[in-house]
């Protein structure tokens, strides 16, 4: 329902601080992060970015609570938020150093009730990353994964700079 919705409702754009919109993730999550282990390191962000608060947040809050649910066992989970940006667009880099995805699949992660592990394993409903992609496409952008098994992973959101990208 939560996946139907996204594009029933549509995007209700603001220029946001995302700087502040993370730290609230973060603080929402904390005793998710703590139970990891975790530690976030996160680049400050110099440029207001146009989106659905709302929609952002949950991409930035399913990639964190991806990190905290597939991190490995013998370590604290680490994770970096990065951000650069070009011409056209803005780039966020979450990477942590969980137990990562094998190449072949990259592409699988992102699809509906698509999941890698049994819920003995870690529990989920397999549609937190379909959910990411899609609120990105929603926004002109894309999100990308880059990883190896045992390696953690890097997801590379990109998000448009201005408004005519989102017709």
């Amino acid at each position: 329902l939560d996946y139907a919705k996204l594009e029933s409702v549509g995007l209700n754009l603001q220029y946001l601080d995302l700087n502040a919109v993370l730290a609230g993730i973060v603080a929402n999550s904390k005793e998710e992060i703590e139970a990891a282990e975790g530690q976030i390191d996160i680049q400050e962000i110099p440029a207001r970015i146009l989106a659905d608060e709302s929609k952002i947040k949950q991409v930035f809050t399913n990639l964190i609570h991806n990190a905290c649910k597939f991190k490995k066992e013998e370590e604290g989970l680490r994770i970096h938020i990065n951000y650069r940006a070009d011409e056209d667009f803005h780039f966020f880099s979450i990477q942590d150093n969980g137990i990562g995805v094998d190449p072949e699949f990259h592409e699988r992660v992102f699809q509906m009730f698509e999941r890698l592990h049994s819920d003995e394993y870690v529990e989920g409903t397999g549609i937190g990353l379909a959910i990411c992609r899609k609120v990105a496409k929603l926004h002109g952008g894309d999100i990308k994964l880059i990883s190896e098994a045992g390696t953690g992973a890097l997801f590379v959101l990109k998000l448009p700079k201005t408004p005519d990208a989102f017709s």
